[in-house]
């Protein structure tokens, strides 16, 4: 996921539009299934996404899995994505490793139980105020970001469920990691080193004057594999909405069942106070500030204190069920009687007083504007048949509001013409043609480095300069500091970790930029107070060795399966995403640290 998660950043171009979106980032994995069962070979193949372990993989499994691993990169880039089939592709991908995965969580009975959701919640420093849980902060969070970019609050405690259970099977891997003494002492050695180093980036402002792109080049691209631009499956809708505020006249909730409601929930009901349980300083040098100097305790928050938010709470909780129970009624009215017979939509809806909204047509991972529901919205329409009992959904729970959704249309995937796509192609061609020309220029530019570095002729920078680019100097620096406003430190890092001085980089992709970097002076430094670090730089590198072994058993998991991906379209340029492996893969171990 981390890898798909980079490429996003990459292709988009973009940095997080919401600072408060960091809170997800803890919460890598998307991806929960459910297997159906029964009716025939030949429907359960017609109905299959693929193959995985020689039995067929239904396509409401994949289709949520796509979409938890949709959900996943959203909320990290922190705005909805226009999928691309490029995009399309990765995420299928991912899709798969992790629909495989949690197959495995399944099998071996690893699960999260709501107390273990609730309490990964409330850990989470992004809800919290001093060290509390403010259920205001994470209320806001569920309405201002989650609700934003399309999502359900149900859907995102679904998220953290499956979280857990994937990062408990992780675990279970973490435990064959083995750690050589020599890894660690090459470790300290490389984070006492001390560097300087010379590096230029290259992008786009860099190439775009010589990147000529038109219709010709646009329509060559789409003609070598019209697939590629394959516009998805949509349906088109009509629902009604109820919502939660016309279903609260008449409730109202005692202090006394508010008191019943605390003491059956009263572990829900606490904070989190950081107390001081020793001085810094200790005897070990381990007791530090930071560290050891400092506990939590947790502190159970009284009646009085949350009241009103658990009155709140109930009023809400009852409104939402009489929605509930007034959506379901409408269904029921919907379900053909013994004869087949059945009242139409249009007619229920006017009977209940309700009026009939239009949604569509829409894909499955597009945002429906208008609706509180998030993606859940979408993924219950895409369950919908053209059939007397199923094309209509049953009550659709979102933040605000309860649905009952019937399908008008559904539109099936198809390869457009040329014209209708003409304008998406073109910017695909440009991007393509540019990343191909910054990815030239950054390799002509080390290999003249190359060479003038062997000859010890010109400069690093002159040899920048001869390319009308500007080196920039950095350091000396450390991995631990000396790098906190530099634009790519992170890349920075990673390049001078693998060169020894005087050597010069391969490109290296970053975000909006290639670099080439070249070690001016790679300097030993003392390892001393790094010793007493021993056991957390062996920690870090397990689980950074962990991380790809899962990885690793993830991809072993769909080879032994024979996964067959029967809706998997055709890459656009295999060479081209071969040519960006080695850089993802770089950039991978920078998201996951």
């Amino acid at each position: 996921m981390a890898m798909l998660i980079t490429k996003f950043h990459k292709l988009i171009r973009n940095r997080l539009l919401w600072a408060g979106i960091l809170v997800i980032i803890v919460f890598t994995f998307v991806i929960w299934g459910t297997t159906t069962t029964g009716g025939s070979s030949s429907r359960k193949e017609a109905n299959s996404a693929g193959t995985l372990d020689g039995d067929y993989v239904p396509m409401e499994e994949f289709r949520r899995a796509y979409f938890s691993t949709y959900m996943s990169v959203v909320l990290n880039v922190g705005r909805p994505l226009n999928v691309t089939a490029e995009l399309d592709r990765d995420i299928r991908s991912a899709a798969w490793r992790r629909l495989a995965a949690l197959r495995q969580t399944e099998a071996l009975g690893l699960t999260a139980a709501n107390d273990e959701v609730v309490a990964t919640i409330r850990a989470h420093q992004g809800f919290q105020e001093q060290g509390q849980f403010n259920p205001a902060y994470y209320q806001a969070f569920v309405q201002n970001v989650l609700a934003r970019l399309g999502f359900s609050e149900v859907q995102f405690e679904e998220h953290v469920r499956q979280e857990i259970a994937l990062q408990k099977l992780q675990y279970m891997l973490l435990q064959a990691v083995l750690i050589a003494p020599y890894e660690i002492n090459r470790a300290i050695n490389t984070l006492s080193d001390s560097f300087e180093a010379d590096y230029v980036a290259i992008g786009e402002k860099d190439v775009e004057a010589e990147v000529k792109v038109g219709e010709a080049e646009a329509r060559a691209l789409f003609l070598k594999d019209p697939a590629t631009f394959t516009i998805p499956e949509k349906v088109r809708l009509r629902y009604v909405a109820l919502p939660l505020t016309n279903y609260m006249a008449g409730i109202s909730v005692t202090e006394e069942d508010a008191l019943l409601y605390y003491d059956d929930r009263m572990d829900a009901f606490s904070r989190t106070n950081r107390v001081r349980v020793a001085d810094a300083g200790g005897p070990d040098g381990t007791n530090t500030e930071e560290e050891a100097a400092w506990s939590n305790e947790i502190v159970q928050l009284t009646f009085d204190e949350v009241k009103t938010n658990i009155i709140e709470r109930m009023t809400r909780e009852s409104a939402r069920d009489n929605a509930v129970e007034a959506a379901t009624e409408i269904v029921i009215q919907l379900a053909p009687d013994r004869e087949g017979q059945a009242l139409p939509f249009d007619d229920v809806a006017g009977k209940a007083g309700l009026e009939i909204r239009q949604a569509g047509p829409f894909a499955l991972n597009e945002p429906v504007a208008d609706t509180d529901a998030g993606l859940e919205f979408n993924r219950a329409a895409f369950t919908l048949r053209d059939t007397p009992d199923e094309y209509f959904s049953d009550a659709l729970v979102g933040s605000n509001t309860v649905y009952v959704l019937a399908l008008t249309e559904r539109i099936a995937s198809r390869v457009p013409e040329f014209e209708e796509v003409a304008e998406d192609v073109l910017t695909v061609a440009r991007r393509m043609a540019i990343e191909e020309a910054v990815t030239k220029k950054a390799q002509a530019v080390r290999e003249v480095a190359l060479t003038a570095v062997a000859a010890k002729g010109p400069s690093f920078s002159d040899v920048a300069g001869s390319f009308q680019l500007k080196a920039v100097r950095v350091g000396p620096f450390t991995l631990a500091e000396g790098l906190e406003k530099e634009t790519h430190s992170g890349e920075l890092l990673k390049a001078v970790l693998l060169l020894n001085e005087g050597e010069v980089s391969e490109p290296i992709l970053a975000e909006d930029a290639v670099l080439v970097v070249y070690l001016a002076k790679r300097t030993p430094g003392d390892t001393t107070e790094l010793e007493t670090m021993r056991g957390q730089i062996a920690d870090t590198i397990r689980r950074q060795r962990g991380r790809t072994l899962f990885n690793e058993w993830e991809d072993h998991l769909l080879r032994k399966g024979a996964l067959e991906d029967r809706m998997a379209q055709p890459a656009v340029e295999d060479e081209y995403d071969e040519e960006e492996t080695p850089e993802d893969t770089q950039t991978t171990a920078e998201v996951d640290a």
